[in-house]
């Protein structure tokens, strides 16, 4: 088995090539694969991302899941958990204040 090349590719080539793996035929301007290339690849792993993180509200309670007519699931938050989701957006939120001092000990240096 060969070992993988030793060189790093950066975050986009990687999508270019990702891209050009499930689209065999594809070629296009710059500008072509920054709009749909790149866009598609962002759009599949915002998918990912999203599920993931309704997977995790659902299972904590704070949003709720339903069917609706044309068989896709619908998510609301639930509405006797807005308090609880008002505290989780207050202690996830930074204090405006951390940032400003950080900066001023890198200055420091």
């Amino acid at each position: 088995m060969k070992s993988p090349p030793c060189v790093r590719l950066g975050p986009v080539a990687l999508q270019i090539l990702a891209y050009l793996t499930t689209h065999r035929n594809a070629q296009d301007t710059v500008e072509g694969i920054a709009e749909w290339w790149l866009l598609e690849q962002r759009i599949r792993h915002a998918i990912t991302e999203v599920k993931s993180g309704l997977a995790e509200l659902v299972g904590q309670g704070l949003i709720v899941q339903s069917t609706g007519r044309d068989g896709r699931m619908r998510y609301r938050l639930d509405p006797r958990k807005r308090r609880t989701v008002a505290q989780h957006l207050e202690s996830n939120t930074p204090e405006p204040s951390a940032v400003p001092a950080c900066r001023a000990r890198r200055n420091d240096r």
